[in-house]
């Protein structure tokens, strides 16, 4: 009995060992298949781009996790201030720690010297992608707020706000992002051709930008325009510039290897955000466990980069919107608070006995239609103040992949 015994523990052993063995083999296959694709990408990035340049062309993928992170925007603050179903609520709170900081990430992950030389023709880029719209909507808005026109302190306390602090006017806080973003920018290209000649330049970078973070912080310390939040959002930006060709490669990839790593960063976030407090947000600066803020949102964004590169490749419209979202998103930004605004006015004071759900579905289809005249609008007649080229309404409103 005790030979039988030891037999079928030998080959249960022995099977362990098999299994285990597989798994180490299929391991290195992966690694060894990664790191030839690395080097033929490699190859393949510097060859036919810019070494500094990402590429110059859209990049569906981008533009699909732009618009479905810019849609969760638009939901939570559609969440807190009109009646909402709880499903969604839980949506949007999975993948709020990473929400704000991946649109970060991704604009250093777009960084590119390619065409802009010199730090004079950055900022004068920047400024007319970032500054002027940022503040063309502010001060459009403004003109919108009643309250101005009644209030000379509060005139001025919104005058404060698009200029000195960087938040925007009070009906269109929303632009408090492009305005920061705009100071990411500029804070980041001066130490950019440090990091081309070290690598290990860009981790001190993000190093320094954390504690001066965690002092501002942890000491309430006020900056002018909002430089607190733009500090605690460069290292995000960092990450994307230092990450631009291992994203590259990992979004490259065939499904079945791409699924190791999807698999890796999601189980990942999810224990960590069951597990923790999501650790703070951008908008107010406020971070409580800045270990668990910037872990869990590199994680998810990391994650949600793998996602988003498999999702631009089907053929559904809903792809294609979301790329149109990406694409108007900056118009999106500055006009969906003020109408969210008037909604929750209109249905707290007239319509407050209708049933919450059909508030939602009424409040949404206006939302969505009224954005839609607003970028058909303002990509024909007031292209200009953003930047932008002028698009026809067919252009406006296209959802094919470009």
């Amino acid at each position: 009995m005790g030979e039988v015994c030891c037999v079928y523990f030998l080959y249960f052993i022995f099977n362990i060992i098999s299994i285990i063995k597989q798994i180490l083999v299929n391991l290195l296959k992966i690694i060894h298949d990664f790191r030839l694709l690395y080097i033929t990408l490699h190859i393949k990035l510097l060859g036919n781009m810019d070494k500094d340049n990402y590429t110059h062309q859209r990049i569906a993928w981008i533009d699909v996790m732009k618009g479905f992170l810019f849609t969760l925007v638009v939901l939570g603050h559609f969440l807190t201030t009109l009646p909402t179903p709880e499903f969604l609520v839980e949506v949007y709170d999975f993948f709020s720690p990473f929400r704000m900081p991946a649109y970060f990430f991704i604009s250093g992950l777009l960084f590119s010297t390619r065409r802009l030389k010199t730090y004079f023709l950055y900022i004068k880029s920047k400024s007319q992608t970032l500054l002027l719209p940022y503040i063309s909507l502010s001060i459009v808005f403004l003109l919108l707020d009643w309250n101005i026109y009644s209030d000379f302190s509060y005139m001025l306390s919104d005058l404060r706000r698009i200029f000195i602090d960087g938040l925007s006017a009070y009906k269109s806080q929303p632009l408090w992002f492009v305005f920061t973003l705009y100071i990411v920018c500029l804070l980041y290209y001066p130490f950019h051709l440090f990091g081309n000649r070290y690598s290990l330049f860009f981790i001190f970078l993000a190093g320094i930008f954390v504690l001066i973070s965690y002092i501002i912080t942890r000491n309430d310390i006020y900056l002018p325009f909002n430089l607190g939040t733009a500090v605690t959002a460069m290292p995000f930006f960092i990450c994307g510039v230092a990450s631009k060709k291992i994203i590259f490669i990992i979004t490259t990839l065939p499904f079945y290897k791409k699924f190791f790593f999807i698999s890796i960063f999601f189980i990942g976030y999810t224990v960590i955000y069951f597990t923790n407090n999501i650790g703070g947000r951008l908008f107010d600066n406020q971070v409580e466990n800045y270990f668990v803020f910037y872990f869990l949102s590199i994680v998810g964004i990391v994650w949600f980069c793998c996602l988003s590169s498999e999702f631009a490749k089907l053929k559904y419209k809903v792809i294609g919107i979301f790329e149109n979202i990406a694409r108007n998103a900056l118009i999106i930004l500055g006009t969906h608070g003020y109408v969210l605004i008037i909604e929750t006015f209109v249905f707290s004071n007239i319509a407050r006995d209708m049933n919450s759900y059909v508030i939602f579905v009424v409040a949404f289809v206006v939302l969505v239609i009224l954005e839609i005249l607003s970028i058909c609008i303002c990509n024909k007649y007031f292209y200009f103040f953003l930047g932008k080229k002028q698009l026809s309404i067919k252009e406006s409103l296209s959802i094919r992949k470009e």
